[in-house]
C-alpha cells in the first residue's frame, strides 16, 4: 500500500474514533471500544510504513518529505481542527497507550476556544501525564498570540464562510453522483480541451465522497456508468494511464472497476492493453481490500481477457432500459431505500436473531448476541428505540432454543442486558427523550427500562438527577412512571438525596405509580426542609395513602408554606374520611396567619368540610355558618357566608340523594 494511502486510512479511523468518542461517556464500554479499535489500526499502520512527525499545512498535511492535499472535505474539516486547536505538528509512538489515544481524542473533541493560549494543547497533554502522544504550536511570542487573539473575530467568520462553502460543494457533488447524464456531461465539460489527466482526480473525489455513504454501491455505480460513457478517444488513456494501473492500489480505482458488468468488463479489455490487465491480476492478490470483492473482480478480467483472445465467446449486444424508464426509475427508487442506514440495520438484526434462534447446530453463535450489542448502540444513536425494543423482546424468547444452545444463552443473555442496562446505551435512550417528546417514545422508553430490569432503571434516575431542562426531567418522569411498581425499589434510595427537585421528582413518580408499599417513605418526606418536596409528598399521599394517609395530612394543615397546607386540605377533602372534621373546622375557625393565601385556604377547608358531607361535617358547617361575628370584621363575615353556601349545597345534596333513596 502506498504511504499516501496509508495516511488517508489513518486519518479517517482518528476521525472516526475522535466523532464517535464524541457521542458516549468517558470511560463507558463504546467509547473504550472504539480507542482499542484505533489502536488495533495503528499498529497495522505502523506495520505498513507509518511514520510521523505529521505537520499541518494551509491545505495539505505534510510528513517524511510528502505531502498530502486536502482535497476531500472530512480531510479538509481535520486540518482546520488541529489549526483551530493551536497544533501545527502531532506525533504519536508505536507505544503509544488506550488512555494516551483517548486523552488526544478527547482533546480535539473540546472546543478550540477553551484554550486560552496557544500551548493549550501541549499543557493539557502534560498535565494528563501523556508521554507517547507529543504536539507542537506555532512559534512566537506574546505579540504573536495577542495579534492572533485579536484577528479570531474575523479569522472565525471567514472560517464559517469557507465552511460553508465546502458544505454546498459537497453537497452539489453529493447530488451530481446520482444523476449519470449530468455527471457525463461534466465529465466531458473536463475533457473537452484532451487534458485527460484532470478526470480521475474529480472521480477520485467522488469516489472517497461516496465511500463513507450508506448507499455507496449506488453512487459508485452511477459514477462507473458515467466515466464509462466516455468516448474511446476519452477512455483509452484514462483506462490505461490511470483506472486500471491505480486499481490494486487505490480503493477508489478499484471499487469502481469492481462495478463494470460484464459488457463494460469486455470493453474495458479491448481498451487497454493485455499485459496491462494481466499485471493487474497479479497486484490485485497482494492488495488488502474485502477477499470476495477482489475475487470476483479478478474473475471478470480474466474472463474478459479469455473472450479478448476467444472472439466466439464474446456476448452479442443486449439493449438496456432508457434512464426515465418507469420500470428503471422503479427499481432505482426500490434500491436507494433498501440502502437506507435504518433498513440495513433493521435487515441485520433479523438476521442475526434468526441465526440466533432458528440456525440447527451444536455451537452458540455467541458472534450473533455480540453483533446485536453494536446493532443496539447504532439504533439507539440514530433514534430507534422502537428497533431495539423489539431487539430486546426477542431475544427474552428463549422457547426455541435446543437443549445444547440452552447451556449458553442465559449466560450471554444476562451479560448482554447488563450491558444494554449500562450508563452508555440508557444514556442514547435519555437522548432521544431529549429531542423528542411524543407519546410513542416514551411508551417506548418504558418498554425498554421494563426489558433491562432495575440496573437501567437506575442508571436512568442518574441521568434524571443530573438533567438540567426541567423539560425533560419532565418526560423522564413520566416514563419511569410508566414503568410501574418494578421500578420502586431503585428509586426508594434516590428519597435521601442532597438534591431537592431529585427528591420531589421521586416523590412524583411514586405517587403516580400509586403502589402502597411506599406510604411510610413518602410520609418520612413529609419533614423535608424544602416546601416544594413537602408539596409532592402531600399529593402523593392523597393518592398512595387511602385511610392511612389521614393522620399525616392533618399534620400537614399546620405546614409553615401556605402551599402545603392548601393540598393538605384538598387531599383530606378528596378522602372524605370523617376522622378530618374536626381538624379541618380548627383551620377555619382558628385566627389568621396573617398570610395572603389564608382566606384561600379557609374557603377550601369549608368546601373539604361540604365534600365530606357527613351529619358531623354538616354540624361544623352549621357552627361556622352560625357564627355571630363583629360587623368591622368583613374577613370572618365572609368566612360565615361561605360556609352558609356550602351548608345549603351539602342540605339540597342530602335531600336530593333521599328522594332517589340513595341514602338509607
Amino acid at each position: 500500500m502506498g504511504n499516501q494511502q496509508v495516511l488517508v486510512l489513518f486519518l479517517k479511523a482518528l476521525i472516526a474514533a475522535k466523532k464517535s468518542l464524541g457521542l458516549y461517556p468517558p470511560g463507558s464500554e463504546m467509547a473504550t471500544a472504539w480507542v482499542r479499535r484505533l489502536h488495533r489500526s495503528l499498529d497495522g499502520f505502523f506495520q505498513e510504513g507509518m511514520t510521523f512527525p505529521i505537520r499541518v499545512g494551509k491545505d495539505r498535511f505534510h510528513w517524511a518529505g510528502e505531502e498530502l492535499l486536502t482535497i476531500e472535505a472530512t480531510l479538509e474539516a481535520f486540518r482546520f481542527d488541529l489549526e483551530a486547536h493551536g497544533i501545527v505538528e502531532f506525533s504519536i509512538d508505536s507505544s503509544v497507550e488506550d488512555w494516551e489515544l483517548e486523552a488526544f481524542l478527547d482533546l480535539l473533541n473540546q472546543p478550540a476556544e477553551s484554550f486560552d493560549s496557544v500551548a493549550g494543547a501541549s499543557a493539557l497533554l502534560e498535565r494528563r501525564k501523556v508521554v507517547h502522544i507529543t504536539v507542537r504550536e506555532p512559534t512566537g511570542g506574546a505579540g504573536e498570540r495577542l495579534e492572533a487573539a485579536e484577528a479570531r473575530p474575523e479569522e472565525d467568520e471567514l472560517d464559517r464562510l469557507v465552511q460553508a462553502i465546502l458544505e454546498r460543494t459537497e453537497e452539489h457533488f453529493g447530488a451530481l453522483s446520482y444523476d449519470r447524464d449530468r455527471l457525463l456531461g461534466w465529465f466531458h465539460s473536463l475533457t473537452d480541451d484532451g487534458r485527460v489527466d484532470v478526470l480521475y482526480p474529480a472521480v477520485q473525489m467522488l469516489g472517497t465522497m461516496a465511500g463513507g455513504a450508506g448507499d455507496r454501491d449506488v453512487r459508485l455505480r452511477t459514477v462507473t456508468e458515467a466515466v464509462l460513457g466516455l468516448p474511446d478517444a476519452t477512455l483509452r488513456p484514462f483506462l490505461t494511464n490511470w483506472l486500471v494501473p491505480l486499481a490494486a492500489s487505490d480503493v477508489v480505482a478499484f471499487n469502481l472497476l469492481a462495478q463494470a458488468t460484464e459488457d463494460e468488463m469486455g470493453r474495458v479489455a479491448r481498451l487497454v492493453p493485455a499485459d496491462l490487465l494481466m499485471s493487474l491480476t497479479s497486484e490485485l492478490l497482494e492488495f488488502p481490500v474485502e477477499a470476495g470483492k477482489r475475487q470476483r473482480l479478478l474473475e471478470a478480467v480474466t474472463a474478459a481477457l479469455e473472450r479478448q483472445r476467444q472472439p466466439g465467446l464474446e456476448p452479442g449486444p443486449a439493449e438496456g432500459l432508457a434512464p426515465d424508464d418507469p420500470l428503471f426509475v422503479e427499481l432505482r427508487e426500490e434500491i436507494l431505500a433498501a440502502c437506507h442506514p435504518d433498513v440495513l440495520l433493521e435487515r441485520s438484526a433479523d438476521i442475526l436473531l434468526a441465526l440466533l434462534f432458528r440456525v440447527d447446530g451444536d455451537e452458540y453463535p455467541a458472534f450473533a448476541v455480540d453483533a446485536l450489542e453494536e446493532i443496539m448502540g447504532e439504533a439507539l444513536a440514530r433514534g430507534r428505540l422502537d428497533l431495539a425494543v423489539n431487539v430486546l423482546k426477542s431475544l427474552s424468547t428463549t422457547t426455541q432454543l435446543g437443549t445444547g444452545w440452552m447451556r449458553d444463552h442465559p449466560r450471554r443473555y444476562a451479560l448482554f442486558m447488563r450491558r444494554m442496562a449500562g450508563r452508555t446505551h440508557v444514556s442514547l435512550v435519555a437522548g432521544i427523550l431529549r429531542r423528542r417528546a411524543e407519546t410513542q417514545q416514551m411508551t417506548l422508553a418504558a418498554d425498554y427500562l421494563r426489558a433491562v430490569g432495575r440496573e437501567g432503571v437506575e442508571e436512568l434516575s442518574g441521568v434524571l438527577a443530573e438533567e438540567g431542562d426541567r423539560r425533560v426531567r419532565a418526560r423522564l418522569c413520566q416514563v419511569l412512571a410508566a414503568v410501574g411498581p418494578s421500578v420502586i425499589p431503585a428509586l426508594l434510595p434516590r428519597l435521601t438525596d442532597s438534591r431537592w427537585y431529585m427528591v420531589r421528582n421521586v416523590v412524583g413518580i411514586l405517587g403516580k405509580i400509586g403502589d402502597e408499599s411506599t406510604f411510610l417513605s413518602v410520609v418520612n418526606v413529609l419533614d423535608h426542609a424544602h416546601p416544594r418536596v413537602r408539596l409532592e409528598a402531600v399529593r402523593a399521599l392523597g393518592v398512595i395513602g387511602g385511610r392511612m394517609a389521614v393522620a399525616p395530612l392533618i399534620r400537614c394543615l399546620t405546614d409553615a408554606d401556605p402551599a402545603v397546607r392548601g393540598a393538605a386540605v384538598r387531599a383530606l377533602g378528596a378522602l372524605q374520611d370523617e376522622e378530618a372534621v374536626a381538624a379541618l373546622h380548627g383551620l377555619v375557625t382558628q385566627p389568621g396567619l396573617g398570610a395572603p393565601d389564608d382566606l384561600t385556604i379557609r374557603h377550601e377547608a369549608i368546601n373539604a368540610l361540604a365534600a365530606i358531607g357527613t351529619p358531623q361535617a354538616r354540624r361544623a358547617l352549621s357552627e361556622l355558618a352560625g357564627r355571630r361575628v363583629w360587623f368591622w370584621n368583613r374577613v370572618e363575615k365572609r368566612i360565615r357566608d361561605m360556609a352558609a353556601e356550602a351548608l345549603r349545597a351539602s342540605q339540597h345534596a342530602v335531600a336530593g340523594a333521599l328522594r332517589d333513596g340513595d341514602v338509607g
